[in-house]
C-alpha cells in the first residue's frame, strides 16, 4: 500500500491485479489462464478484497490472443509481426540501430551487476575461510575456543562447530 493510501476508506482503495507469467502449466489444468480466487476461511464464500491473481502459462496453447502472445514471449522474433506494439517494440529493440544500443546497455549493466554479486560473495567466503583457518591456527595454539570467537568475531558456538568439524577430517 502507497503512504498515500493510508486512512483511506478501503473501498477508495485501487484494484490490485497481480499476473504471473510461468513458461510451464504449474497448475497442470491444461489452461492458458488460471485465475486465483481466495476463499473465506474455511467456507465456500469468495473473499474479495480488490487484488486480483492470474497465473498465465506458456506451455498450453488454447488458441485465445492471451496463449499466441504467451508463444510469442517464448521466441520474441522480431520478424513476427504478431502482437501490434510488442512486436514493433521487440524489432526495434533487437534490429535498429537505438534499440540495438539500449539492449547493449542494458546487458552492459546487467553483466555489471552480476561481477558486482560474484565479487561481494567472493569477498564473503574469502572472509569466512580466513576467521576459519586462523581459528584453526589458534586452536592448535592452545587457545581456547571463546577467546578465539572474540579473535575472529564470531560466536563461540560457531568457532566450536568449525573446530569440531576440522576434528572431524583429521
Amino acid at each position: 500500500m502507497a503512504e498515500d493510501d493510508r486512512g483511506k476508506p478501503y473501498r477508495d482503495l485501487p484494484e490490485l491485479y497481480v499476473f504471473y507469467l510461468t513458461e510451464a502449466d504449474v497448475w497442470n489444468g491444461e489452461q492458458t489462464v488460471y485465475e486465483v480466487t481466495s476463499l473465506l476461511g474455511n467456507t465456500r464464500m469468495i473473499h474479495s478484497d480488490g487484488k486480483h491473481v492470474f497465473y498465465v502459462n506458456a506451455r498450453v496453447d488454447d488458441g485465445s490472443k492471451i496463449a499466441k502472445m504467451m508463444q510469442y514471449f517464448r521466441t520474441a522474433d522480431p520478424e513476427d509481426g504478431s502482437q501490434g506494439a510488442l512486436s514493433k517494440r521487440v524489432h526495434f529493440l533487437k534490429c535498429e540501430e537505438g534499440g540495438i544500443e539500449i539492449m547493449c546497455e542494458l546487458s552492459e549493466r546487467i553483466q555489471k551487476r552480476g561481477e558486482m554479486i560474484g565479487e561481494r560473495r567472493g569477498e564473503k567466503r574469502g572472509e569466512r575461510l580466513a576467521k576459519q583457518m586462523t581459528a584453526r591456527n589458534l586452536s592448535c595454539m592452545g587457545m581456547a575456543v571463546d577467546q578465539i570467537a572474540g579473535a575472529v568475531g564470531e560466536r563461540t558456538a560457531v568457532v566450536a562447530k568449525w573446530l569440531a568439524g576440522e576434528a572431524g577430517k583429521n
